[in-house]
């Protein structure tokens, strides 16, 4: 059987982490566990807990251990896969805490995506499509740095790498997610778009997946949606009750909060990753708009996250962190 870990073998430790990524799925063998596909392009006949489904692609396919999956037929597949367990992304997810209902207060108090495609067993959860062409280049991007990430093990950072990058799959995921299931919440920064406003979901949606680009700027943006910057700026304030500019800017600094809370990545690499031009003009960005440096928010975060880990964790799994 496939082993469902990937092993440190440049270091001495020998780490391994919950996760492999199969940059060629064909979907006829999904062994029990997360999986995360990403569905590039062509079509697909399979059965979901005895329902028969016919999808096409570009989409996302998320599955857990315990559903029953059957692929019947595909054809034109183009797909990539992460095989993972939630513990990757912290490691209290544990089976036994996500299905717990202190999961989600601990998810909302710390920001961490609930997993719902993966914990729901419907269809609609388990198939997420209609990703934009932005979205798919993004996706395809994403997933082949993580398989590089794991197959060469470039430094001692590659672990917190390959978290960094599997965290922006997910939350790529999460606004796809919710904006077909409202019902289900909404992540922070997303906005209700009213109808009419569809140039406005376009930037909304280069920003959430082209944030690390330092080229990105409020001209570009207008550039996009074939609009004049001072319309944009307009319509978008109208909708979100901010500037493009402000916006971009917020979004990259959250992003930011994201890899420092979740990675041991060193401030210039979460910078650039960021979309920040520079770690000093990122750092001071940073301590005006959270009144703190970036290594004393990641110091004060991670320890308010093990204080509430400890008083949400049965005290066998407390003892044994």
């Amino acid at each position: 059987m496939e082993k469902l870990y990937t092993v440190d073998r440049a270091h001495p430790l020998e780490r391994k982490i919950p996760m492999v990524c199969r940059k060629r799925e064909t979907l006829r063998e999904v062994p029990p566990h997360y999986f995360l596909c990403f569905i590039e392009k062509g079509c697909l006949e399979f059965l979901l807990e005895d329902t028969r489904h016919v999808c096409s692609g570009p989409a996302f396919l998320c599955l857990n251990p315990w559903q029953e999956f059957r692929l019947l037929s595909s054809r034109g597949l183009k797909a990539a896969s992460i095989l993972f367990h939630p513990r990757f992304i912290n490691k209290n997810l544990t089976d036994e805490f996500i299905r717990k209902a202190e999961f989600e207060d601990f998810c909302d108090l710390h920001d961490v995506f609930k997993l719902y495609p993966f914990l729901h067993n419907d269809f609609r959860s388990t198939f997420v499509a209609g990703i934009p062409p932005t979205i798919t280049t993004r996706v395809h991007s994403l997933f082949h740095i993580t398989a590089e990430e794991l197959e060469k093990q470039p430094d001692w950072y590659w672990t917190c790498r390959t978290r960094s990058y599997f965290m922006d799959i997910l939350s790529i995921l999460e606004r796809l997610y919710y904006n077909t299931c409202p019902t289900e919440g909404h992540p922070l920064y997303d906005c209700v778009i009213p109808e009419g406003y569809d140039d406005v979901s376009r930037i909304l949606f280069t920003i959430w997946s082209q944030y690390y680009d330092p080229s990105l700027t409020t001209h570009r943006l207008a550039e996009i949606v074939n609009c004049d910057p001072s319309t944009v700026y307009r319509r978008f304030k109208r909708v979100t009750g901010t500037t493009t500019g402000e916006y971009l800017i917020d979004y990259r600094l959250y992003e930011a909060t994201v890899k420092l809370r979740f990675t041991g990545l060193d401030v210039g690499e979460i910078a650039f990753q960021s979309g920040f031009s520079s770690e000093s003009y990122f750092c001071r960005l940073f301590k005006a708009r959270y009144q703190v440096t970036p290594g004393e928010f990641r110091r004060r975060t991670v320890e308010e996250r093990k204080r509430a880990a400890n008083a949400l964790l049965p005290p066998l799994q407390k003892a044994a962190q």
